[in-house]
């Protein structure tokens, strides 16, 4: 949902009312780049970890077990940090100063979910 108001903000900022004045196009260049660089994080994360999952439980009746091997012997959660990166470049890609807000909220979230 919040992913739909940045977007939303986005398109009214970069596109209808340009509330964001004098954005260089190196910035989003730099945003493209740093999206793609999340992506291949998040999906290396999930091919390395046979217990990947949206939806944040211990899966017994699979054996679970803790996936140490990879991106995972240097970053405890590859997948959120794949995630947050490509929130991160939204902004920066999307040409607006304004959606900075909603990915803040959501990159709070996403910590806030992988302290929990």
């Amino acid at each position: 949902m919040i992913y739909l108001i940045i977007i939303v903000i986005a398109g009214l900022d970069s596109g209808r009312f340009l509330w964001t004045k004098n954005f260089n196009w190196i910035i989003s260049i730099t945003g493209v780049i740093i999206m793609l660089i999340g992506q291949i994080i998040f999906l290396t994360a999930r091919s390395q970890n046979n217990f990947f999952s949206s939806v944040v439980r211990i899966q017994k009746e699979r054996g679970h077990v803790v996936c140490d091997t990879g991106l995972y012997k240097v970053v405890r959660h590859p997948g959120y940090l794949g995630m947050i990166l490509s929130m991160m470049s939204l902004p920066l890609i999307t040409v607006s100063i304004w959606s900075i807000i909603p990915t803040l909220i959501t990159i709070i979230l996403l910590i806030t979910r992988n302290n929990s």
